[in-house]
């Protein structure tokens, strides 16, 4: 391609003063190059004229959802602004949204680019900080992105981060090109600055507002499905048009241009005279031969941005863009004056380049040269992928709504006796073991308690076929097999979709636990009194597929497939860890005991004050209640506490309980207010869970240790969980034999089951060793 010297001149008293060399690249939607100035192909820093690509990866990182960001933010993101109070208005809300601060943002402040704000500024004595950058929306959206994917947020400027490395792939793919193809620098603000070939530039106009253009069609259309970065990119365009203001401020070329044209067209600034404008397909871009929307870059070789506007004013103007109308709406921008301080004509700036028509002529990217007709939108490897948002949005609210109700239906003893009770029967086993004690094949059986508590493995080979309770262990193994399947897939993908709000995120999917244990306790009862317990567990077995089988689709991952391929870090030297070992123990210690009340509080509700059996189950039902608020409440703690503090908040609430309140209870109303503080405290004890994973996962563990998956470390945690509820049985047979202290001691302690609600308090405190290990040192 022979490259053109075009010019803009300006000279005082007919003398040439100043030449201004213009290169300008028109493109169209299907990446051909329609008209060109100087040189097409310039290797050209975008600067700030990159903003609405960078602001698409942080689209794309489900930021702007996660965040409640809105559109005005999201043209602060693409902005180069005055500085003006809305600007810094709206980058220190959107620093609130992502819960960061301004010290948090890498760009410093300097002069303001309005005259105006500057002139107040030095009026006031202001020095401006992080949060006056013109690029501070752009800084605070990449800043949040960052945290949605939960990467190191204070590192998010530097070209290897992780939003850096999906704002290089998102841009070369806009532009068509192979990543290798964009070179890059550091722009003023401190973030990485893209340098491509000025068509690229127009290319990635070009996508954004064709993409505004389908998104409108595609409605036309009422099609079901639109591509996700086709909406991420129209969003960007609507934001631009509708706030202009935001993009620049009173007086600036770039919101006066978008206001003069009312949506048909973005344009932003790049510093030192490079320039992007997209324009939506219409009559006057068909009769240019365009197919589809058109993108200009324009790049001024001396960085002139005064004449940088004449030229874009110009372009526009040779290619038929606009009313006359409208563009005498930016006449002052357009037909430059040179006038002395006496308001005298000096001299004249003369537009003498004219545009090439280069009927349709496509770049390569590696040869730069004329090739054959492309469509590099076909070739955009993930243009039509986008991650939905960590934390928030409705694909997290979804994906955890699905585990809650099958937490609920699959139940709690999946977490913590992976081989356990896990068909939904853990909090109100304690209602099947009083119709087990009362009817026959059961009746006079002395290992009843063992049903709930033992593993399924072991139950299996040790009672024989011919036992009357053979058919039911074989149940809970077949079950515990399916519930596995459908279960831990809740666990593994939670990882994925929350981040910041993990704990959170655990405590409402291990709150269905204490929920589910409200309504099956009746729900069984029901069931057991009027069909007995073989048709009770068909009509539950029907429950189970009509609600867990539908449910089951949306427990899904949030990295697609592809992403995904390589196996999950299997580096299990963790377990040799002093803080691992510590928690380990009391997890433990903690499960021989926790599991007791639920199994015995029914039967020691009715023997000690002669409740009914509605009473007496009403024991677990606010148990179960309170467990739910708790599952909540200490998940979100675990989110913003230290994990051996909210580990010293369970023990401490729920050994009181036990030891104070249960032991000293001599009423039927002292043993419900044991019941909802043992909910609270207790039930709460695996919403830590994710806090000590984290904290061995991620917090000072030796080299060696890095990159263990949480995932095998919340597996170790429910193993240990099983090896105390295994303990249990047996351990809670001999506590309660022989009614040891009954009539010897007072309230709960006489009451023949005062060994066990010693033992139950005892590992509830003891759970809270972790708070003592982490004072002395050891974790």
């Amino acid at each position: 391609m022979t490259v053109s010297l075009d010019s803009v001149t300006t000279d005082r008293g007919g003398i040439i003063e100043n030449r201004h060399y213009v290169h300008v690249a028109v493109v169209d939607q299907a990446g051909n190059l329609l008209y060109s100035a100087g040189d097409p192909s310039r290797i050209t820093l975008a600067r700030s004229a990159a903003k609405p690509a960078q602001a698409l990866a942080v689209l794309e990182t489900g930021a702007f959802r996660q965040y409640g960001f809105d559109e005005a933010d999201l043209a602060l993101m693409c902005a180069s602004h005055n500085s003006e109070a809305r600007h810094i208005a709206r980058a220190r809300a959107m620093l609130a949204k992502a819960g960061a601060a301004e010290s948090d943002l890498r760009c410093g402040g300097h002069a303001a680019l309005s005259e105006a704000v500057n002139r107040a500024w030095i009026k006031a004595d202001y020095v401006p900080t992080a949060v006056c950058n013109n690029c501070s929306g752009k800084h605070a959206g990449m800043l949040a992105a960052a945290r949605a994917l939960g990467e190191p947020p204070a590192d998010y400027h530097l070209l290897d981060h992780p939003v850096q490395v999906r704002v290089k792939q998102v841009l070369a793919e806009l532009a068509g090109l192979d990543a290798k193809h964009v070179r890059w620098g550091i722009d003023g603000c401190n973030l990485p600055a893209p340098a491509l070939a000025l068509w690229a530039l127009g290319q990635v106009y070009a996508a954004l507002a064709g993409a505004a253009d389908d998104l409108d069609a595609a409605r036309q259309a009422e099609l079901p499905v639109v591509p996700e970065r086709t909406r991420h990119m129209a969003s960007i365009y609507h934001a631009m048009t509708r706030y202009p203001e935001m993009v620049g401020g009173d007086g600036r070329f770039c919101t006066e241009l978008m206001q003069a044209f009312d949506g048909a067209l973005i344009g932003k600034l790049g510093a030192d005279g490079c320039y992007g404008v997209g324009i939506r397909a219409s009559e006057e871009t068909i009769s240019l031969g365009a197919e589809g929307s058109i993108g200009i870059a324009v790049k001024i070789e001396d960085g002139s941005v005064e004449i940088l506007y004449a030229v874009v004013m110009e372009v526009l103007a040779q290619l038929g863009i606009g009313t006359l109308d409208t563009r005498e709406k930016l006449t002052q921008f357009h037909h430059l004056k040179r006038l002395n301080t006496m308001g005298v004509t000096t001299g004249r700036v003369s537009l003498g380049f004219k545009l090439d028509n280069l009927n349709a002529t496509s770049l390569n990217a590696a040869s730069e040269q004329p090739v054959s007709l492309r469509n590099s939108h076909e070739d955009a490897p993930g243009q039509d992928f986008s991650l939905p948002p960590v934390d928030s949005g409705k694909d997290a609210w979804l994906f955890l709504a699905a585990c809650w109700v099958i937490e609920a239906l699959v139940h709690d003893e999946t977490r913590e006796d992976l081989t356990d009770d896990i068909t939904g029967f853990g909090f109100s086993f304690g209602i099947f073991q009083d119709y087990y004690s009362s009817y026959e094949p059961f009746l006079g059986a002395g290992n009843i308690a063992v049903i709930g508590t033992s593993t399924m493995v072991i139950q299996a080979a040790l009672v024989h076929p011919g036992d009357g309770l053979f058919i039911n262990y074989l149940t809970r193994v077949s079950s515990s097999i399916g519930g596995c399947f459908a279960y831990c897939p809740c666990v593994l993908y939670v990882d994925e979709w929350f981040v910041q709000r993990k704990g959170m995120a655990f405590g409402i999917m291990w709150s269905a636990g204490g929920f589910g244990g409200v309504v099956l306790p009746l729900l069984f009862e029901v069931l057991l009194t009027s069909y007995g317990f073989a048709t009770a567990l068909r009509i539950w077995a029907g429950i189970l597929a009509a609600l867990a089988i539908p449910l089951s689709f949306f427990v899904k991952p949030r990295l697609p497939p592809s992403a995904t391929t390589n196996l999950r870090p299997f580096n299990i030297r963790f377990v040799t860890s002093k803080g691992f070992l510590l928690h380990q123990i009391a997890n433990i210690v903690q499960a021989t005991g926790y599991f007791l009340p639920g199994i015995y509080l029914p039967s020691y509700a009715r023997s000690t004050f002669g409740t009914s059996t509605f009473f007496s189950a009403l024991t677990l039902m606010l148990a179960n209640i309170s467990t739910t608020i708790g599952s909540v409440v200490m998940g979100s703690m675990t989110d913003k506490l230290q994990t051996t503090t909210c580990i010293a908040i369970s023990a401490i609430g729920a050994s009181t309980g036990t030891l104070l309140v249960w032991g000293l209870s001599s009423s039927l109303g002292v043993l419900y207010g044991f019941c909802v503080m043992y909910g609270l405290f207790a039930g709460c004890w695996t919403s830590i869970w994710p806090g000590i994973m984290r904290d061995i996962a991620r917090r000072g563990e030796p080299e060696g240790q890095r990159h263990t998956d949480p995932v095998m470390i919340f597996g170790l945690l429910s193993a240990g969980r099983g090896i105390g509820n295994l303990a249990s049985g047996p351990l809670s047979e001999s506590l309660v034999e022989g009614m040891t202290w009954k009539g010897e001691a007072i309230g709960g302690y006489g009451s023949g089951y005062g060994p066990l609600i010693v033992y139950t308090g005892v590992t509830a405190l003891f759970a809270g060793s972790s708070f003592i290990w982490k004072r002395l040192g050891l974790l």
